[in-house]
């Protein structure tokens, strides 16, 4: 059978990063959006939410508060949960260089609205971001914003950052700017960015954990993969399954190959042209789904074990404890405080 041609998904964002946005919001009095336009806005699986549809919410609370600095304030309050996997990559890397390249190999698993990428030069250390489509300034703000704040939060020191450069004209007043980023802020700048001084690439975040973070690159690269696949599209596709269209606890490779129009070995053989495999896919999916609920403490051990296609609790602790490094609950208790929506 032929494979029917996928066609790249717009920017999104994680409902996770957009919740985070909600519950902000929330706390300045404006009601949550509605989860049926949410829904609708997003992907079939719920799990993403489009880049317009997230823009439109950023540009709506600025005129609704009359505040044109709401981006900066959300940047400076966004927590690990926000950032989804991503948070907790970063905040268990073994030095801020660690965190830095997870964010610039991982950061799909959060938004698609953009790409970082690091440059080094004359002991500076330039963090760039190039947005995927035109954003309203604010929308680029908080990215930015939350880079410097949740990097400060992380390493539990006032750190200094050499200058943030900003695309385009200043929209709000001269005070929050300094409130947020306490450096230089340059505008009109040729590209978007944050720049450090390259001593602090060595600096050892506050909940660093070399074992932890091991465990869970691998099959991060793999949940980053199927966020931001385009050209090598099944991957991608395998993983929108998961979810909404077929429970994991129901996912096997036979089920999923006809739910492509594929038989079973051309699923296997596309798959190992793309350098991956079914089981890396939804082994993947497996941990990402259990980190994620167990961090919001809203399920039990042998529940979660049913969701995500184990039969005993037995076999979700060893393979969490694979997968993490970690028992279940002992890895609740190591990041916990890093997995709130918002900080404080």
């Amino acid at each position: 059978m032929q494979r029917t041609r996928h066609h790249a998904s717009s920017p999104s964002v994680s409902t996770l990063y957009s919740d985070a946005l909600g519950a902000f919001l929330a706390e300045r009095g404006l009601p949550r959006a509605d989860q049926a336009q949410r829904i609708l806005a997003s992907d079939p699986h719920g799990r993403r939410l489009c880049g317009n549809s997230y823009s439109a919410l950023m540009a709506g609370a600025a005129r609704e508060l009359d505040d044109n600095g709401v981006g900066l304030r959300f940047g400076a309050r966004v927590g690990g949960a926000g950032f989804g996997m991503l948070g907790i990559a970063a905040a268990t890397a073994p030095s801020l260089r660690e965190a830095i390249r997870h964010l610039t190999q991982l950061e799909s698993i959060t938004s698609t609205l953009g790409h970082a990428s690091v440059r080094r030069h004359a002991g500076k250390v330039h963090l760039s971001w190039q947005p995927a489509q035109a954003l309203p300034p604010a929308v680029v703000e908080g990215i930015l914003a939350g880079w410097v704040s949740f990097g400060r939060y992380l390493l539990g020191e006032r750190v200094d950052v050499a200058q943030v450069s900003l695309r385009h004209s200043r929209i709000a007043a001269v005070e929050v700017y300094d409130g947020v980023f306490e450096c230089p802020v340059r505008f009109d700048t040729c590209c978007y960015g944050v720049t450090i001084g390259a001593d602090l690439l060595d600096a050892r975040p506050r909940f660093a954990d070399d074992l932890l973070n091991d465990a869970i690159g691998d099959w991060l690269g793999h949940c980053a993969s199927a966020a931001a696949r385009e050209g090598k599209s099944l991957t991608r596709s395998v993983s929108a399954l998961f979810g909404a269209a077929l429970p994991l606890a129901d996912a096997d490779e036979p089920t999923v190959a006809v739910m492509l129009g594929l038989d079973r070995r051309s699923l296997q053989r596309a798959l190992r042209q793309e350098g991956t495999s079914f089981r890396q896919i939804i082994n993947a999916a497996r941990a990402q789904h259990a980190v994620l609920a167990l961090m919001r403490g809203n399920v039990s051990l042998p529940d979660l074990s049913a969701d995500i296609g184990f039969d005993e609790q037995s076999s979700l602790c060893r393979a969490f404890r694979k997968w993490t490094g970690y028992a279940p609950l002992a890895f609740r208790q190591r990041v916990s405080d890093v997995f709130q929506p918002l900080r404080s």
